[in-house]
């Protein structure tokens, strides 16, 4: 009966250090992936942050654009109204005539 208990004892000493071993490398293994979780969202906010700044950049590319458009819209009714302007007076010379 002695042998038994001692070797029960034994058996579970054993289990004892593999649970140890196993313990010790989940931690190691745990610790590993918070680090490069930590990593990795580190670099997903700098890339966020980036696509953000190009977003803006573009958004302010494109108002200066509409800008320009509307801009150029103004410019040519103005050579409209003048060349409206013109075939009026164009009319009126001719009825003179």
């Amino acid at each position: 009966m002695d042998i038994a208990t001692g070797l029960v004892g034994l058996g579970l000493g054993a289990v004892a250090v593999v649970l140890a071993y196993v313990w010790r490398a989940n931690a190691r293994y745990i610790k590993m992936l918070r680090e490069e979780i930590a990593q990795d969202t580190k670099m997903l906010q700098q890339a966020q942050m980036e696509s953000t700044r190009v977003l803006q950049e573009g958004q302010k590319g494109i108002a200066r654009s509409i800008e320009g458009v509307v801009q150029g819209i103004k410019l040519l009714q103005e050579g409209q109204k003048e060349i409206m302007q013109g075939l009026n007076q164009i009319a009126l010379l001719a009825k003179g005539k």
